[in-house]
């Protein structure tokens, strides 16, 4: 049997759509496991810690993982280079259950009706996610 460990900074390494990635090889029921950091596009690999470089995709590609009921493992690829191993062991693991608690506080209906229907919701999936992201207290505009 074969299978894929998609490692986040190697698929932005390649310029790849992260959430794409991963979904591609759900689709084919070969995602093993997943390996996280960050990392810019292009460039070296870095293995920064999860979420310091584009963490909007770190949360798609977990809600990718979400929608198709992964339950797997979740890897840790890190250089911590100014910091205490263990620390930055629990920083990235505190950074997935973050940007996974939001996922999970999501309005998954409600994702589904905006990306169903763009055409009726413009703007509407993005008004969401910026409320998701935004300290408790906030002040918007209807």
């Amino acid at each position: 049997m074969i299978g894929l460990n998609p490692e986040v900074g190697h698929v932005l390494m390649g310029f790849e759509d992260l959430p794409y990635a991963f979904s591609m090889a759900l689709e084919y029921g070969r995602l093993f496991h997943t390996h996280w950091n960050s990392q810019p596009l292009g460039n070296y690999d870095q293995d920064l810690n999860v979420g310091v470089v584009s963490p909007e995709q770190a949360e798609a590609a977990l809600y990718v993982l979400k929608m198709h009921g992964y339950n797997g493992y979740f890897g840790i690829d890190i250089n911590p280079e100014r910091m205490p191993v263990q620390r930055a062991l629990i920083n990235n693991m505190d950074a997935i259950k973050a940007m996974n608690d939001r996922i999970n506080a999501l309005d998954h209906e409600q994702v589904i009706e905006f990306t169903s229907r763009p055409e009726q919701h413009r703007g509407e999936l993005e008004a969401l996610l910026i409320r998701a992201r935004a300290p408790q207290g906030s002040k918007f505009s209807r």
